[in-house]
């Protein structure tokens, strides 16, 4: 399983970072991988956002953190980035 957190869908730094999971998402699934990618944005967004940039993999709402923090994944750079 490859799990990633992200802070925000449709920011600039962060489009390049889920694309290339979605670019390496073959290879992933090739190795018997499920790829999850996680985010404090809404489902709904996570839908445009997944419809938007062709992104095959889940993606999952952590609107209270409540993952990011069970999985003790810190917040960094104000904040902002996990």
């Amino acid at each position: 399983m490859a799990i990633f957190f992200y802070p925000k869908d449709f920011t600039p730094g962060f489009i390049k970072e889920v694309c290339s999971f979605r670019d390496s998402y073959e290879e992933f699934t090739e190795l018997g991988a499920l790829v999850i990618g996680i985010s404090s944005d809404s489902e709904n967004t996570h839908r445009k956002f997944a419809s938007k940039y062709r992104l095959p993999f889940i993606h999952l709402s952590d609107t209270d953190k409540k993952v990011r923090n069970l999985i003790n994944v810190e917040d960094k750079f104000f904040n902002l980035l996990p």
